[in-house]
């Protein structure tokens, strides 16, 4: 069976630094666990009809594949250890968007350090890290359906909806209100 591709979006810098490390593609280790098997063979049926029961499994697979991929030494994680409380407070702040000095304040370094070792260690920038948590966000809030997309875009705080339409539809490859209204797909 071979699988054209596989599309997997990860919100955590720490994924996407240890993806950014591997390049685009990736083959299954000929050691892959055999418990594993099982699901593999499944694939083409899943892709055909999925059931809950399979969907779970392979949602099991891939966690267990990023998993093994996410194993890092011991030098990588000290150097991601220390960025963990600006990661907290970049979480915790995400829809009010603070200044990189008050999240370099939080690590104890410059701006300027903090933003060269936070994009060494995640391939991303912090600005890029706290847009693409806001427009999931985002993009939750407009799924539940429950707000306006003027609404949602205060909430992410967007003074000018049109602003936050442009941005989510270049981010997220469908428009706000297609999410809304449920016209849209899965997650990017």
């Amino acid at each position: 069976m071979t699988v054209h591709w596989l599309h997997f979006m990860p919100l955590s810098p720490l994924v996407d630094a240890r993806l950014a490390t591997l390049g685009e593609v990736q083959c299954l280790p000929a050691d892959f666990p055999a418990r594993w098997r099982s699901v593999t063979g499944a694939l083409p049926m899943y892709f055909q009809r999925p059931t809950p029961p399979l969907t779970y499994r392979v949602q099991a697979l891939v966690l267990d594949v990023v998993g093994a991929i996410l194993d890092r030494t011991p030098a990588e994680k000290e150097g991601i250890e220390r960025l963990l409380p600006a990661l907290q407070f970049m979480d915790d702040h995400v829809m009010t968007a603070p200044p990189l000095a008050a999240i370099a304040r939080t690590v104890k370094l410059s701006p300027e350090h903090f933003h060269r070792l936070f994009r060494r260690q995640f391939h991303t920038t912090p600005f890029a890290y706290l847009l693409r948590r806001r427009l999931a966000q985002a993009r939750h809030l407009l799924a539940e359906g429950t707000l306006s997309v003027k609404e949602v875009a205060a909430t992410c705080g967007y003074d000018d909806p049109y602003y936050f339409s442009r941005v989510f539809r270049q981010q997220q490859g469908c428009t706000a209100r297609a999410v809304r209204q449920g016209k849209a797909g899965a997650l990017p």
